[in-house]
């Protein structure tokens, strides 16, 4: 199975304290990119599929990596 992988590379910035990132696209493993998740049946027997709470039903993720610098001591 194929997967995406990203890597960052950090080293302290010639101006600023503060860095923010924001990675994207990341398929949600709750919902499987899918967007919904499948519930119990009601009374019938009849699933509806619930939105994904934790992709916002999109199927993805974005990560937002915030990185501080400070003085070494």
């Amino acid at each position: 199975m194929s997967y995406q992988k990203q890597f960052i590379e950090i080293s302290p910035p010639k101006y600023g304290m503060e860095e923010m990132y924001s990675v994207c696209n990341h398929k949600c493993n709750l919902c499987k990119g899918r967007g919904a998740i499948p519930t119990v049946g009601d009374k019938e027997g009849n699933t509806r599929p619930k939105t994904c709470k934790r992709c916002d039903g999109t199927g993805t993720l974005k990560a937002v990596i915030k990185i501080n610098w400070t003085p070494d001591s």
